[in-house]
């Protein structure tokens, strides 16, 4: 068989190429005393690589037609673990600095507050948009951009990087979601009232590409805009609507490529996911309030009013909330007082990262001019903490 010479120059290709990451891995491992358990889960996964290579080469040898047929799934095991680690790991932990390592702290504490107990370790890379690769959920890749080393702005996204985490850890959070997806099209299929055949067979066309559009990726995407909100309280829900008002596109469109559902849909489940209490507060209001103003100007289409439906919308904040006080039941709902204006810019000794993202939140709308000073000020003090 013609395919046994591809599967043998497999093998040889695989063996280098494994060679190479463990002496990668002994290197890193004789040079960085702060990732030990990351290294450790590293090597177990290139271990698991060789085993299967291995089983690949037994099979090479055998040559039986039923045992090759097995093979294309233990190749793509072996080639997706070298991408993860290769593309992902290595990368980010051989051009680890101080930046990366003060913001890997950081983002440590977070975790831990946010319930997500099992992390053990967080690769962090500084120099490109925000991302998470959590193929290792105990141990993960975040991203982030270059500023997140000397300012706050924009890093309530990382607790949605956080949320992408809790979403792989527990894969029934998915199930759920999808459960609320179908079960909401269902009924709303059961509502049509008399329709000739060809009406009907066009709105359950509409309503299938609606349930279609909710993938698992999109289910990801939703969960955590809303464990981010959860957690991380005002300060992500204002870093939805800034997201929402600086990109250049109609916030109502539903673009099948993205995987990530309209802004609009976005800024209404992080609302939505506020604990109660915020919502008449005055900044909320105001956030609120922009964004109305905005969204009177653009236009939405029927794909919007019936893929992101806001009862739809509302049952996931529900269920993905159910979800989280459920499956995580040390993360810690951001229910903390926003600060008055009397002292506003006085930096709590106690300060989390959450508290100062909420505080700077309600500086940079009510006090701008006073902003660059106290976000110094704050940076410097919550690397401090994070070093005691």
């Amino acid at each position: 068989m013609a395919i046994l010479d591809y599967l043998k120059a497999k093998v040889a290709d695989f063996n280098i190429i494994l060679s190479w990451i463990e002496q990668e891995i002994e290197d890193l491992q004789s040079k960085s005393s702060n990732h030990t358990q990351l290294i450790f889960h590293l090597q177990g996964r290139i271990n698991e690589c060789r085993r299967l290579c291995r089983n690949l080469q037994v099979i090479t040898h055998i040559g039986h037609p039923m045992l090759v047929t097995r093979t294309l799934p233990i190749i793509h095991d072996i080639n997706w673990w070298t991408i993860i680690i290769t593309w992902y790991y290595l990368p980010a932990l051989r051009r680890e600095n101080n930046a990366d390592t003060e913001m890997r702290n950081i983002l440590l504490d977070a975790a831990g507050r946010s319930g997500l107990t099992w992390i053990e370790d967080i690769a962090v890379r500084l120099d490109g948009a925000q991302a998470t690769v959590s193929a290792i959920t105990e141990t993960p890749v975040i991203f982030g951009p270059p500023q997140h080393s000397v300012s706050l702005l924009g890093m309530a996204a990382l607790f949605h990087e956080l949320g992408h985490n809790a979403f792989r850890r527990f894969p029934t959070i998915a199930d759920d979601l999808a459960a609320v997806i179908s079960d909401y099209f269902s009924e709303f299929q059961r509502q049509a009232g008399p329709l000739t055949p060809e009406e009907m067979a066009e709105r359950n066309r509409t309503i299938d590409e609606a349930l279609n559009y909710w993938k698992l990726e999109r289910l990801d995407e939703v969960f955590s805009d809303i464990f981010a909100t959860f957690v991380c309280g005002p300060a992500y829900y204002l870093s939805s609507v800034d997201m929402a008002l600086t990109l250049a596109v109609n916030p109502f469109d539903v673009d099948l490529i993205d995987v990530h559902p309209p802004p609009a849909a976005r800024v209404h489940v992080c609302h939505r996911a506020l604990a109660s209490h915020y919502l008449n507060e005055p900044l909320i209001s105001l956030v609120r309030n922009t964004w109305n103003d905005y969204t009177r100007t653009v236009g939405r289409s029927s794909q919007f009013e019936l893929t992101c439906a806001l009862e739809l919308l509302d049952r996931l904040v529900q269920s993905s909330v159910q979800s989280i006080e459920t499956r995580l039941p040390e993360a810690k709902r951001y229910e903390h007082p926003l600060p008055v204006q009397t002292g506003l810019t006085e930096i709590p000794s106690d300060a989390t990262l959450e508290i100062l993202l909420n505080q700077g939140g309600q500086i940079l709308l009510t006090k701008p001019e006073c902003y660059a000073d106290w976000e110094q000020e704050a940076f410097e003090a919550l690397k401090s903490s994070d070093t005691n």
